[in-house]
């Protein structure tokens, strides 16, 4: 059962109150969501660099179900079949299982090695991703991904903070991001279709939600 979210829009204020809830832990994994261009990752290392304890930043991009090329075959594959389908919903395109174990290490033994990660350069799963506490600290886990809100990951985590970013500005950062017009529009569909209604759904379930002010 969670409760209504705490609502921040004042960095200083996020910071305060997150240091409410770590200062009494060993250890507290702490899920940073929100759609692609929010901030999620600036947001992290902003936290990362306001805090005494060690900080540990997870990157749930680093855990893929399928290599670059085999996602787009499956989906090329499925939509032969159907416009809209599981196989291009972002949602599926994420290890979970394998999140989920690593999270578990951290926990239970301090450390784990994901020996499939994804390649940023290559788009392959040859990659090693590995994390270790340190034995004698207070530790920070910031972990990284658009999405943490649904069931079991929720349960993963101690608490969560959803990004609320003005459309405007992760419009900005997407084109800023990547100059293939034909990739930017794929995803933009893919957020209005399926991550979108993901947030829309689950929003209650975040226990904080930090609102980026619109510059203009």
């Amino acid at each position: 059962m969670y409760f209504a979210p705490v609502q921040l829009s004042n960095l200083n204020d996020l910071i305060a109150h997150l240091r409410e809830q770590i200062e009494s832990r060993d250890l507290i994994i702490a899920g940073v969501c929100g759609l692609a261009g929010a901030g999620k990752t600036t947001l992290c290392k902003t936290l990362a660099s306001n805090f005494p304890a060690h900080t540990l930043h997870l990157e749930c991009d680093r855990f893929s179900q399928f290599s670059f090329v085999e996602r787009e075959k499956r989906i090329e594959e499925q939509r032969r079949l159907a416009p809209v389908n599981s196989e291009e919903n972002p949602l599926n395109w994420y290890a979970w299982e394998a999140i989920g174990r690593s999270l578990a290490a951290l926990r239970d033994q301090g450390c784990f090695t994901y020996e499939r990660a994804w390649n940023n350069c290559t788009g392959e799963l040859d990659g090693k991703y590995s994390l270790q506490r340190t034995q004698d600290a207070s530790t920070l886990v910031l972990c990284d991904g658009i999405y943490l809100l649904h069931e079991p990951v929720r349960d993963w985590l101690d608490m969560s903070i959803l990004v609320d970013t003005p459309e405007a500005i992760r419009r900005a950062r997407g084109k800023a991001r990547t100059t293939d017009v034909d990739r930017r529009d794929c995803m933009e569909r893919l957020e209005r279709i399926y991550v979108i209604p993901y947030f829309e759904t689950n929003i209650a379930s975040a226990d904080i939600i930090y609102r980026v002010a619109d510059p203009a």
